[in-house]
């Protein structure tokens, strides 16, 4: 899907119900299950340096054939008060190429994945250049 490790991403431009402009970097990842290649998804996700983790709807898991149920349960505090997410280990496919990552499964999320601190952050050299508009990810490659 990505094989250049050097992406540009245009901001997104949306608008709020009151008319005010907000932005975002989006990127449309492809989600596979570790065990079982067969089982994909791709999700539209938001680039958030405020996240901790990398964070997925757990619409997605159930997709890819994972019970987060029988899985690893934490909470974390973010600006929507506290959550819990199930983690699991799947495979990413970023810029540069697959990884594997753990990432937070969540059921109220209100967008389909956020790409935080761990599992995306940790993989880039990262550049949000407000006067152009774009976001410039380089991923890191470790020999």
């Amino acid at each position: 899907m990505f094989s250049d490790p050097f992406i540009r991403v245009p901001f997104k431009v949306r608008t709020d119900d009151s008319g005010k402009e907000f932005l975002s970097v989006q990127l449309t990842l492809l989600l596979e299950n570790a065990t079982d290649t067969a089982k994909t998804k791709y999700a539209k996700c938001i680039v958030d340096s405020g996240a901790v983790f990398t964070v997925f709807h757990a619409s997605f898991a159930k997709h890819l054939g994972l019970d987060i149920s029988g899985s690893e349960q934490i909470t974390v505090v973010g600006i929507g008060g506290s959550r819990s997410l199930w983690l699991h280990d799947i495979r990413l496919h970023l810029p540069g190429g697959p990884l594997m990552a753990r990432v937070g499964f969540q059921e109220d999320l209100p967008v389909p994945g956020l790409l935080g601190m761990q599992g995306f952050f940790e993989h880039f050299r990262i550049t949000f250049d407000g006067a152009n508009r774009e976001c410039e990810l380089e991923r890191i490659l470790k020999s």
